[in-house]
């Protein structure tokens, strides 16, 4: 990708958001994740229905917030529309997208929505964030890789360094590396140690794996979680479903959780559900509905590779420190 200007109007439209002064468009160098051209595709869809959520339990009112492997900016400019905050940290694991990201965020936010105190500063998960945050909200990449796969413009935005979380697994048979979690957890022990006692995090993880998996990465990191949104889009990026593939006859020896799009867009819309859409019912609900969808992380690069388009679950989380 190379550099280009592209608007978010859509994307904010869906949450309310919109500008009356700004322009709501930013500016993408080639290592930045882009925006999907139909918002409901786009993660930070489901990024700004949770941080909504998040104001209707907790208030407008951010003491100190930090936004973690930003990436484009997008998720901090729509967090300085929904709430006040008074100090916030922009991180991304990439020093080179930093400046662009705060020219991003300057552009497209008005005096008035600014902190008093806004910082950019480059390293892996909550590494570079200071102590005392009352929101922790990220949205990182699940698939850990050796480092050797992380040189294309867009690999970090799928993609993790396996080398930096080995360390956090508990035995060959651990869950959380059969389903490529050791990276969130990491992120989780991380963000325990920056939040207040009373800190939320805000994860956005795909509904690819299983929920006791999930459960446990939560349950390990000691945080209490509760899942908000849940969402139904297309596959980003889909050349890298093949690392998904090759992850899963690897290490998973089961089935990361992918869905024939046009399958499963008809079985919604059976149900009266649009497509892409965040879709209010269980994820359960929707698991078992859209079985007849289901494809293994194998057949969804068959597909890719056929041309077909493949879809996956999405979800938000807010978990605090446990008790």
């Amino acid at each position: 990708m190379t550099d280009l200007y592209v608007t978010i109007r859509p994307l904010l439209e869906l949450h309310g958001l919109a500008s009356r002064t700004k322009e709501d468009r930013i500016h993408l160098t080639a290592k930045m994740s882009g925006i999907e051209k139909d918002a409901a595709n786009d993660w930070l869809h489901v990024a700004l229905n949770e941080l909504r959520r998040f104001k209707q339990r907790n208030g407008d009112h951010i003491g100190r917030a930090a936004f973690i492997g930003s990436a484009n900016g997008v998720d901090a400019i729509a967090a300085l529309r929904l709430f006040q905050i008074e100090s916030m940290v922009i991180t991304d694991i990439l020093p080179d997208i930093l400046a662009p990201i705060e020219q991003n965020i300057r552009h497209n936010t008005t005096a008035q929505e600014m902190p008093e105190a806004i910082d950019f500063v480059a390293g892996r998960d909550c590494e570079p964030v200071p102590d005392g945050c009352d929101l922790i909200y990220a949205n990182l990449p699940l698939i850990m890789t050796s480092p050797d796969d992380l040189g294309t413009d867009l690999a970090t935005t799928t993609l993790t360094d396996a080398s930096a979380y080995e360390r956090l697994a508990e035995g060959e048979d651990d869950p959380l590396v059969k389903w490529s979690l050791l990276s969130q957890l990491g992120f989780l022990f991380s963000a325990k140690r920056k939040l207040k006692p009373t800190g939320s995090v805000i994860t956005l993880i795909g509904g690819r794996i299983p929920d006791d998996a999930i459960a446990a990465c939560f349950r390990r990191a000691g945080m209490t979680f509760e899942r908000g949104t849940v969402a139904m889009m297309r596959q980003s990026d889909e050349e890298y479903v093949e690392h998904y593939a090759r992850y899963e006859a690897t290490f998973t020896h089961d089935a990361f959780l992918f869905y024939d799009e046009a399958k499963a867009a008809r079985i919604l819309q059976d149900h009266s559900y649009a497509y892409p859409a965040i879709v209010d019912m269980s994820a359960e609900w929707v698991r078992d509905t859209l079985a007849p969808a289901a494809l293994t992380a194998a057949e969804a690069w068959d597909h890719v590779r056929a041309g077909k388009h493949v879809a996956h679950l999405s979800y938000g989380f807010r978990a605090t420190p446990g008790t």
